[in-house]
């Protein structure tokens, strides 16, 4: 039983999913992206749905049409490379510039707050089972020409989005303390939260508790 339990535990520590980074620090670091996870079920809405598949950087997108958990009609099956432009096309969709995105099959940054791409019920009762943008606390230089830095932070069960006239990111400078977010609620089908706590966590504390 220990050793079942120690495989998925190492299952869940070199999982990798498939990464779309839209936003990036000074050092290359994630502050905006999208994970999806290999052979999970996504809905886009509540007749469509889609998974991916892998074999090394050769991803497969299948689609569902008239299903919202990938089984009945199938609508489409296609396979490509990580960087080909069908599956940029597909992950980068979202972001205001397409050149800016970029894709890899790694293991996700640890986020600090997302957002469904999709509406969901009036309750999200699919919440795990939608698209999300993930976002971290790393600062980036978000005005090129005026050299403004900005990062999106927790305050008060609030997530904000802070500008700054420099990357010091003192208080008393602040420019703009802007609301994104309430967190950890459901509003209009679209599920907002805050940290980073996730059921997989949650499940590798449970495995790790059990195995010592």
């Amino acid at each position: 039983m220990k050793g079942i339990l120690l495989l998925l535990f190492i299952s869940f520590v070199f999982s990798k999913d498939l990464i779309a980074t839209f936003t990036k620090d000074d050092d290359g670091n994630a502050v905006t992206f999208i994970k999806l996870e290999f052979e999970k079920c996504y809905r886009t809405s509540s007749i469509n749905s889609f998974y991916l598949t892998h074999e090394g950087n050769s991803v497969t997108c299948t689609t569902y049409l008239a299903s919202a958990d990938c089984s009945g009609i199938l609508s489409s099956s296609f396979t490509a490379d990580l960087n080909d432009g069908k599956i940029k096309q597909l992950l980068c969709s979202t972001s205001g510039s397409k050149e800016q995105c970029s894709l890899e099959i790694k293991r996700a940054p640890r986020h600090n707050g997302f957002y469904s791409l999709f509406s969901d019920d009036s309750t999200c009762s699919h919440r795990d089972n939608t698209t999300r943008m993930y976002v971290t606390n790393k600062k980036y230089k978000c005005d090129i020409i005026k050299g403004y830095y900005c990062k999106y932070e927790e305050d008060d069960n609030i997530m904000f989005f802070d500008t700054y006239p420099n990357d010091k990111m003192k208080k008393d400078e602040r420019i703009s303390h802007t609301k994104s977010w309430n967190c950890d609620v459901c509003e209009k089908g679209i599920m907002y939260q805050c940290g980073a706590v996730s059921t997989v966590i949650v499940s590798v504390l449970f495995i790790l508790a059990i195995l010592f």
